[in-house]
């Protein structure tokens, strides 16, 4: 008798061509138990491959954009036809919970409807595209959204006295709160003073 170790198929041998038909079966065999072993430790791999992340294209790194304004996002096109956007505040962790995600997206391309403006702050994007041979995602990018008047400070509406005293607290605060940054230029130095005191005495 004959056994594949793998799968113990028992197979009997009583001349050549019984023995051509043993060797073809053991192969067979060992095929699906290969094919077994790999499923299970990668399950439906084909379908979760991961491809070369894509480009992004708008909003550049970094981006200064007004508040209320429409934001427009844009990224490579690599043939996929089905696109989910994820924004995130920047100081949260990349998880399931994200400010904002648009799934079903047909097109390289999406500008955020007014009603779902982001209010001033940091923030953080990525795609995700869905096709037949798996995904590709992009890597993270940043953007900032800053008030409309940038000189009121405390976003309410209203530009007085108080937005100054803010944002001097804020400043001279130790360390100083992240809104000191007023330039974005991830420094907090006397430029950011002398950039507000500008923007406040200017007016909105």
């Amino acid at each position: 008798m004959f056994f594949d170790r793998g799968n113990r198929c028992e197979v009997p041998i009583a001349n050549r061509q019984t023995f051509m038909a043993a060797i073809l079966m053991i192969a067979v065999c060992a095929q699906e138990m290969m094919e077994i072993i790999a499923w299970n430790i990668a399950p439906n791999s084909i379908q979760y491959a991961i491809a070369t992340p894509i480009g992004l294209e708008l909003p550049v790194a970094s981006a200064v954009l007004e508040e209320g304004a429409p934001i427009e996002f844009a990224w490579e096109s690599t043939g996929v036809n089905d696109w989910s956007l994820f924004v995130y505040p920047a100081a949260q962790p990349i998880d399931d919970n994200p400010l904002r995600v648009y799934e079903g997206l047909v097109s390289p391309a999406f500008t955020l409807p007014i009603a779902d403006a982001l209010p001033a702050g940091e923030y953080v994007w990525y795609v995700v595209g869905d096709y037949d041979a798996g995904i590709v995602q992009s890597a993270t990018r940043s953007f900032i959204v800053a008030p409309s008047c940038p000189a009121d400070f405390n976003h309410d509406g209203i530009l007085n006295p108080d937005d100054l005293s803010d944002y001097i607290t804020c400043y001279f605060d130790s360390p100083p709160c992240a809104g000191a940054d007023f330039n974005h230029d991830t420094n907090v130095n006397p430029d950011d003073l002398a950039d507000y005191l500008i923007v406040y005495f200017t007016g909105c």
